[in-house]
């Protein structure tokens, strides 16, 4: 670290000033010594015709100049560079002592943010509950408009407590950056970084039609009959004009899924089977309160679906039937063959939304 911190302009540029003032100092100093020259001059005359072998003439000079007072001006020149170098040394000692302190201070303040950005989360989790059932308890009349409001004030506040430490936790990152070594070290201590964002992927999505997530083994692609076989009471209606034929399934048939699972509490899922193939599916979970933004419900799904790519906003994609209008604020991810879109339906604690995400082929020539 202290290797490190001497490498910085600031000291660099200080160490040059020190030279600079060091050789002023020599200089005036080398003013008070004797000064001698000489001169040697020698050649031929060129308008004489005798052989050049005859010199025509020489000359040698030397001289010598000793100082012997000049008013104290070199000694003067002399002692201000020192002084000035001196001055430097402080000065580049202070910067040393100024930048060591920000470093520390940035690797407490992003450790100390780090141990903030979980605490913080945890109470935003246990502020979310609470508003969930708050507002549950205000729907069935047990309990008043203003519980709902307190409920609500407390999450948003939980909520600011927790991005704020992850700010802290990225500003005081950036300092550190200086020193690979330290970086290192907060990467272990972190193991990962508090996210702004859990939807900020470096890579799009590579995984193809049969690598979809599949639902209690319903996957895109499957025939009527392949569907029916693994749940017998599927009743598929008759095909439209179109070659489409729809199909609503509740949840429960599922059977009992892990809390970690995406199928964890689903209420239905729709099935659409394009010329007896199923080309959607729609997973549909019962109506919450609870999520601020489809990014923080997409957070949480990706997390479970383990899916990596870029998302992006669905009404930015080709080639898509939009069900509802609602579901334009979707966030959809493109693999290859098949889109996955998620989202919550209408936006805002308080307010009836519609978590969901739909799995949908996107090559033509298997929809046909």
């Amino acid at each position: 670290t202290e290797e490190l911190l001497k490498t910085r302009p600031e000291l660099s540029q200080l160490e040059s000033l020190k030279r600079a003032a060091l050789e002023d100092a020599r200089i005036a100093r080398r003013e008070l010594w004797p000064d001698l020259t000489y001169s040697l001059n020698g050649g031929f005359d060129a308008a004489d015709f005798r052989p050049l072998t005859r010199y025509s003439g020489g000359q040698a000079i030397i001289s010598l100049n000793i100082p012997v007072f000049n008013w104290g001006a070199s000694r003067s020149r002399e002692a201000q560079g020192k002084l000035r170098a001196e001055s430097l040394d402080l000065q580049r000692e202070n910067t040393l002592q100024q930048l060591r302190q920000e470093f520390y201070t940035a690797r407490a303040n992003a450790l100390s943010a780090i141990e903030r950005a979980a605490t913080t989360r945890a109470a935003t989790e246990a502020a979310q509950q609470s508003l969930t059932l708050t507002f549950a308890a205000y729907r069935l009349k047990k309990g008043t408009i203003l519980d709902v409001i307190d409920a609500q004030s407390n999450y948003a506040e939980a909520r600011l407590a927790y991005y704020q430490a992850i700010a802290d936790y990225r500003t005081n990152r950036i300092r550190l950056e200086v020193d690979p070594a330290q970086m290192n070290q907060m990467n272990r201590t972190s193991d990962a970084a508090p996210q702004s964002s859990l939807l900020k992927h470096e890579s799009r999505c590579l995984l193809n039609s049969s690598q979809a997530p599949d639902v209690a083994g319903l996957r895109l692609g499957l025939s009527v009959n392949q569907a029916q076989a693994l749940f017998p009471s599927l009743n598929v209606q008759p095909a439209d004009d179109a070659g489409v034929s729809h199909v609503l399934l509740p949840g429960k048939a599922l059977g009992r899924q892990p809390a970690e699972s995406y199928l964890a509490g689903v209420d239905s899922v729709a099935l659409e089977f394009t010329n007896n193939r199923l080309s959607y599916i729609r997973i549909n979970y019962p109506v919450t309160n609870r999520w601020e933004s489809p990014d923080e419900f997409l957070a949480v799904l990706a997390a479970k679906l383990n899916l990596k790519g870029r998302w992006k906003n669905f009404y930015d994609w080709e080639d898509k039937d939009v069900r509802d209008t609602k579901e334009l604020r979707d966030l959809a991810l493109e693999c290859n063959g098949f889109r996955i879109s998620a989202g919550i339906g209408v936006e805002g604690l308080g307010r009836d939304q519609t978590p969901h995400f739909e799995l949908e082929e996107t090559n033509k020539a298997g929809k046909q």
